[in-house]
């Protein structure tokens, strides 16, 4: 596996600063005033190196993981898949991501993959219950 380029390692290829590229990755670069020429040249080298930004470190900068958890009781149901589906539609128009998460009608397994998304930090999470579990698992 090839280890992760970092923006340090773009601004030291470049000769140019770390903020600099932070500036023009996050489009700020004519707000900042940096030269078009530049700003090619970083954009140019970022697409040949293949730089992906570090999701983590930008969700903990904003607060926002852009992912949201989803508990079905079975996916493999078409009724769930459905709502699956459209569900995912929606959130991937609105730039999310969704985890899916099966519970096969245990309890026990619903409780730790809530706490699952919760320790992840997910922005949230829809739960799908069936009729039975409303009366005697209050939210």
């Amino acid at each position: 596996m090839r280890k992760r380029i970092l923006i340090s390692d773009i601004a030291k290829n470049l000769g140019v600063s770390v903020t600099t590229v932070s500036f023009i990755l996050n489009g700020k670069a004519k707000e900042k005033r940096i030269s078009e020429g530049l700003t090619k040249r970083v954009l140019d080298y970022v697409k040949k190196v293949g730089y992906k930004p570090n999701q983590l470190a930008q969700s903990l900068r904003t607060g926002q993981s852009k992912i949201l958890g989803l508990i079905v009781e079975d996916i493999s149901n078409p009724f769930f898949s459905n709502v699956a589906k459209y569900i995912e539609r929606i959130a991937y128009d609105n730039g999310y991501h969704i985890i899916y998460c099966s519970m096969d009608n245990d309890e026990t397994k619903a409780r730790e993959l809530i706490q699952l998304f919760y320790d992840r930090q997910v922005d949230g999470y829809i739960i799908t219950l069936l009729k039975a579990w409303m009366t005697r698992w209050p939210i």
